[in-house]
């Protein structure tokens, strides 16, 4: 994966940013409040990315996003920015999200 290029992560998958020591793992989605498509609400929700991330084969350590439509959802890494594009699968009212189903599409960039 390139730098300020868009990816997928499915619960547990890793993936390295070329040229760099960084590596990204998704832990998962911790929470969802997000609305669903079949419903209006007042509020649009979000949702709450785990990644585990790990730098020159140093032990890794858990970073926390918050997905939302509006603002940003990214954090910093070092000299790194991270940040959530989307939640994959979109909510709908009649079905429940199960924690393996989740992508999290993202984009790693530099600072």
């Amino acid at each position: 994966m390139e730098l300020d290029q868009e990816f997928s992560l499915r619960p547990a998958e890793t993936v390295t940013v070329a040229g760099t020591s960084l590596a990204l793992t998704l832990v998962g989605v911790t929470n969802d409040s997000r609305c669903p498509i079949d419903v209006v609400c007042v509020w649009a929700g979000e949702a709450t990315v785990v990644l585990a991330w790990q730098r020159g084969g140093v032990a890794s350590e858990e970073l926390t996003l918050t997905f939302a439509s509006l603002g940003d959802t990214g954090a910093s890494l070092d000299r790194y920015h991270v940040a959530v594009v989307a939640v994959l699968p979109l909510p709908v009212s009649t079905a429940v999200i199960a924690p393996a189903d989740y992508e999290v599409r993202l984009v790693v960039g530099e600072s």
